[in-house]
């Protein structure tokens, strides 16, 4: 868990909202990797829609500290950080954060409240 807050507290700055998820937030005793859900700050466009194309200040951090991203995409960015992979979960909106926050493929009305 120390871990894990290390990670929220380096990119808290750079996201609207952020917290550990997965099994270190249920309190597992046996935690294979690290789960964040955050959302970034973004651009938004003139209806308020986050654009999600553009660069986020969440995706200069990881340049400019030379972090290596397995995947690197606007919903998910993965990377290892010692012998721990870390996964982070990018919602658009912080209404589809953790509680509403939906996996891929996993769409339900709870998920798409903003």
């Amino acid at each position: 868990k120390k871990k894990a807050q290390h990670f929220v507290e380096k990119l808290s700055p750079y996201c609207e909202k952020i917290d550990i998820a997965g099994s270190i937030r249920r309190g597992n005793a046996h935690v294979s990797d690290v789960e964040i859900v955050a959302v970034p700050m973004r651009q938004h466009d003139l209806l308020g829609q986050p654009q999600v194309k553009l660069p986020t200040p969440l995706d200069d951090f990881f340049r400019k500290n030379g972090v290596q991203l397995i995947k690197n995409g606007s919903l998910l960015k993965k990377f290892i950080h010692g012998k721990m992979t870390v996964d982070l979960f990018l919602p658009l909106r912080v209404g589809n954060f953790l509680g509403g926050y939906c996996p891929l493929g996993q769409v339900t009305a709870q998920c798409l409240t903003t």
